[in-house]
């Protein structure tokens, strides 16, 4: 008699070293693309206190347009593909907590916080304080990180 085996989908939840990982690859992946257009401009900078007295309308810009850059593409491509670059190389996946598929509200909740520093540092420490390994705009919009499996049965 011949056993048949069949493949099952198991999620659990994402490794915080690899969502730190693909992280790391999506910021610098968003920087380079939108920095690099402007590399002649940026580089024009030799006077630092031109950059801190905050004389310089251009900068103010370029920081804009990264912000938004790094809002859309983490949203976009979690709404769309469930998953962004980074943790794609990571095998990591964002999925719904609430029983539907992904939407754009979820995700773009889930990532508001992440084009502002300070603000992504709270939303980040929350995970170390409740052990659920979600940030908390994470469990604001329903939506975990996950590492996908395979289980042979």
């Amino acid at each position: 008699m011949v056993k048949t085996l069949k493949l099952e989908t198991k999620y659990s939840q994402a490794p915080l070293f690899k969502r730190f990982c693909s992280y790391l690859v999506d910021i610098i992946l968003v920087n380079l693309v939108i920095s690099l257009p402007f590399y002649k401009y940026l580089r024009s900078f030799n006077d630092v206190s031109t950059i801190i007295n905050g004389n310089e309308k251009g900068l103010s810009f370029i920081a804009f347009l990264i912000a938004l850059s790094l809002l859309l593409y983490f949203t976009i491509l979690e709404w769309k593909i469930g998953t962004t670059l980074g943790k794609a190389i990571f095998g990591l996946n964002v999925i719904s907590l609430r029983k539907k598929e992904l939407n754009f509200i979820q995700t773009l909740i889930s990532n508001l916080t992440i084009p502002f520093s300070i603000v992504l540092l709270v939303d980040v420490l929350y995970m170390f304080f409740k052990n659920s390994r979600q940030r908390l705009f994470e469990t604001f919009s329903g939506v975990l990180v996950v590492e996908k499996g395979v289980v042979l049965k």
